[in-house]
C-alpha cells in the first residue's frame, strides 16, 4: 500500500452536524451528525438513509471553516446512519480535512472561492439535477420494503419504479404514503400486490412537484402491506369444507 493510500484510509472520531441534502425530500434537507471522518468521506449518524449509489450534498463545519462536498452513499445500517464517499471535494476542503485526519495545520484561507476538481465540478453549488432520480440501486443489495419505507420517512410525494427483467412497474406515493401503482395492465391494489411479489432487480424514485390521483387507500404503508400478506396467507391456507 502506498504512503497516498495509507494517509487516505486514516480515520478519525471526529464530531460535528451535518446537514444533508436530497432533492425530493419533503423539507429539501436532513440534519444528521458525523462521528468519523476521513480524505475518503465520512459515516453520518441519522435516522433516514439512502440507498447504495444515492447521490448527496453535504455541509459541515471543521473548526469554523465551512465544508461542502458531493457525495455518494457506500453502505448504510437501518436506523444507524450511512457511509458516504466524497466524489467532488475542492482542494481547499480536502485540506482542510487533512488537518484534521492527518494532524496537519490548518491551511489558510482561500483568496477566492475554490472551484471543485471532481465528476460534478461542472453543476457549482446549484441544484440537484431535477431530472435525476432522488434514489436508485440494486434490489440484490436493498429490498423493496426497505426501500418504501426510506420514502414514508422523507415524505416524499413521486414514482417508484420497479424494473424486471423487460417488464416494469410504478408505485405512486403522496407524502410518503401509497396511493397508487400500475403494472401496464393493472391498476390500483392489484399492481401493487404484483410488484411486492416480484420484488425487481432494480428500482429509481422520481419527485414529483404534484400529488397523483389516488387509487388505493391507507393509513400507512406498514398497514396496508401487512394487510396484504395477511390476506395472502389466508389465500393459500387448505380448504377443509
Amino acid at each position: 500500500m502506498s504512503s497516498k493510500e495509507r494517509r487516505e484510509s486514516i480515520r478519525v472520531n471526529y464530531l460535528c452536524e451535518c446537514q444533508v441534502e436530497s432533492e425530493g425530500l419533503r423539507t429539501g434537507k436532513v440534519d444528521g451528525r458525523i462521528n468519523d471522518l476521513s480524505l475518503d468521506g465520512v459515516f453520518i449518524d441519522s435516522m433516514l438513509w439512502l440507498p447504495i449509489g444515492s447521490t448527496l450534498k453535504l455541509k459541515f463545519r471543521i473548526q469554523e471553516r465551512e465544508i461542502r462536498a458531493i457525495g455518494e452513499v457506500r453502505y448504510f445500517m437501518p436506523h444507524v446512519g450511512m457511509g458516504v464517499q466524497f466524489i467532488d471535494l475542492n482542494p481547499y476542503d480536502r485540506d482542510v480535512i487533512e488537518s484534521v485526519v492527518c494532524g496537519k495545520p490548518m491551511p489558510a484561507y482561500p483568496a477566492a472561492p475554490v472551484q471543485g476538481t471532481g465528476p460534478l465540478a461542472r453543476k457549482g453549488t446549484g441544484p440537484l439535477d431535477p431530472t435525476a432520480p432522488v434514489m436508485s440501486g440494486d434490489l440484490a443489495i436493498v429490498s423493496l420494503f426497505d426501500v418504501i419505507h426510506m420514502i414514508e420517512s422523507g415524505g416524499l410525494t413521486g414514482c417508484l419504479s420497479v424494473q424486471s427483467g423487460e417488464s416494469s412497474s410504478e408505485v405512486h406515493f403522496n407524502d410518503g404514503v401509497i396511493v397508487g401503482a400500475t403494472d401496464g395492465s393493472s391498476i390500483g391494489m392489484t399492481a401493487l400486490n404484483r410488484t411486492l411479489a416480484s420484488l425487481g432487480e432494480t428500482f429509481a424514485f422520481h419527485s414529483s412537484p404534484s400529488p397523483f390521483e389516488v387509487t388505493i387507500t391507507s393509513a400507512s404503508n406498514s398497514g396496508l402491506i401487512l394487510d396484504m400478506l395477511t390476506h395472502k396467507d389466508e389465500a393459500s391456507r387448505p380448504s377443509f369444507n
